[in-house]
Parts: structure tokens; sequence; C-alpha cells
């Protein structure tokens, strides 16, 4: 259809597609349900819930005939912290300021804990591995595997400045139309660029296309 047909309200494709009809089990699909806030499951070991987390964690375990693990000590906590968030483990002085910090309970200390090892800049190295593991082997792939490091940096230093996940996400999709001119976003879209093409060639010869 022409633009001179469109201009003239003449009926597009879309207007003559009906409307779809759902069902009430289809309308109660979890996609389609706002979010909201469910009632906590009632449980036996009523002390050992600290938070409604743990309540909905406990009440399966309990269905099923099982107890939580033991509760770890201070050190386990803090090694467990460091490794998960930057993937080293923490320093002696880091575990006896843990450990010395116990004054409110076993978890005293947890929150600070949780903040000063995510603002180290090794944080982003540890949070981003899994990200960059997968990308970095798409790039290693092709001939310029060398500047991989680029990409790598690239997301230790977004996830180290707390960058939104949308716009980390839309960077990597599309940053030289978000962000023109901005180095940084460049070289997050040119790695997935730069892998798209790996694998578009691959398809094409696989399937002589």
């Amino acid at each position: 259809m022409g633009a001179a047909g469109v201009l003239a309200g003449a009926e597009t494709p879309a207007d003559s597609i009906p409307e779809p009809t759902w069902t009430d089990a289809q309308r109660q699909h979890w996609s389609f349900v706002p979010p909201g806030r469910p009632p906590l499951p009632r449980v036996k070991a009523e002390g050992w819930v600290r938070n409604a987390v743990d309540a909905f964690v406990l009440k399966p375990l309990e269905d099923f005939g099982l107890t939580p693990a033991a509760e770890a000590d201070r050190v386990t906590l803090i090694r467990r912290l460091r490794f998960d968030l930057t993937g080293l483990p923490p320093t002696a002085e880091e575990v006896d300021a843990f450990v010395a910090d116990a004054r409110d309970g076993p978890m005293s200390g947890w929150s600070t804990g949780c903040w000063r090892v995510r603002s180290m800049a090794s944080a982003g190295l540890g949070s981003g591995s899994t990200w960059r593991g997968m990308r970095e082997r798409w790039i290693q792939e092709r001939q310029d595997a060398a500047d991989v490091w680029r990409y790598r940096d690239w997301v230790v230093q977004a996830l180290n400045d707390d960058m939104p996940y949308d716009r980390f996400v839309a960077l990597q999709l599309a940053g030289d139309e978000v962000a023109p001119g901005d180095r940084g976003a460049f070289i997050a879209t040119a790695s997935t660029a730069t892998g798209r093409s790996r694998t578009t060639t691959r398809c094409r010869a696989r399937t002589g296309s």
C-alpha cells in the first residue's frame, strides 16, 4: 500500500486483524498478573526465621522433612562474601574486623561488610565474571581477540559505577545510538556486533545461504 492510500484512510492490514480472545486460564498466567506481596507461609521453626525471605526458604524444606544447614561462622561468612563479590579471598585484617564486630548477633556488620566489599575496585571483576566470560569467548574466536580487554574493562567499570541494568544492556545493543561519541558506549556495542558477525558467518556456512 502506498503513502497516498494510507493518507486517504484506506484500511491497513493491522486494522483487519481481529482482536485476540483470551480464556480465564490464559489471563491468570503469571506474566499477566500484577506483582503483589504474597502472604507469609506458616512454618514450624519460627525461631529460625529472621525475615520474610527466610519463611519462604524454610517452608519447602519443612514440607520435604528437611532441616536447614547449621549457621556458618563469621570467618566463613566473610570468605563467602569476598569470593562471591570479588572472586578473591579476604585479607587477614578484613577477617579479624568482621569477626570482632559481633556485638549485635551472628549477622552483625553484614550489611556494612557487603557495602564495603561492593565498593572495592575488584568487585566488578567478580560480579562481571560470568557476563564477561560469555562475551569474551564469543569475541576471542575472531582475529581481533587482542582487543577483548577493552570490553572486559568496560564491564568492570560499569559494574563498579553501579550502572543501571537497562542502560548496561542498551549500550551493548545500540551504544552508538544511545550515546553517540561516547568511547565506552562504542566499545560496548562493538563487542556485540563483532560476536554477531562471527555467528552469522558460521550459520551461513553451515546452511549454505
